[in-house]
């Protein structure tokens, strides 16, 4: 292992400090979180990680068409954008970090929830992040037809 002193010290540090009891604690929570969204999405749609629920790329595209009453045919987007304006509502409007937003670039880009006991608490607990992503799915229907409020939802100041 190649790493400065520092960088050394913080990860024994970290590895000193880690309670499996607090993952197990996490990895129930995210389940929690799955059942709930399942049950509000349907059953089907909602995969579940070891940590979280999923909702891939494109049933999240499905849901949006169809709160949206349009068909895929009517619609430039593709499903990675659907999950990319889905995330950055999540973001902006609740303070909830998905995967897709904040993973690792080149990731899979499905809706993907991993929480953490104190990021579920923050944003109001699991009934609160099953109504965010209610209410940010609707939103992104109102608006997947403009491309410019998507390309500006999705890019910021880039698009």
């Amino acid at each position: 292992m190649e790493a400065r002193a520092p960088i050394a010290a913080a990860v024994l540090r970290s590895l000193q400090k880690f309670d499996p009891h607090h993952l197990t604690q996490e990895a129930a929570a995210g389940q929690e979180l799955a059942a709930a969204l399942e049950a509000a999405m349907g059953a089907g749609v909602v995969m579940r990680s070891d940590l979280g629920p999923m909702v891939n790329e494109d049933a999240v595209l499905a849901i949006i068409l169809e709160r949206a009453s349009i068909s895929a045919d009517a619609l430039n987007v593709v499903p990675c954008e659907a999950t990319a304006a889905l995330g950055m509502l999540l973001l902006a409007d609740h303070g909830i970090l998905t995967v897709n937003t904040h993973g690792q670039p080149g990731a899979r880009v499905s809706l993907r929830l991993k929480p953490t006991l104190d990021a579920l608490a923050s944003v109001g607990g699991v009934s609160a992040v099953v109504d965010a992503v209610d209410d940010c799915i609707t939103k992104v229907a109102d608006i997947v037809t403009d491309e410019n409020a998507m390309k500006t939802l999705i890019l910021g100041d880039f698009a």
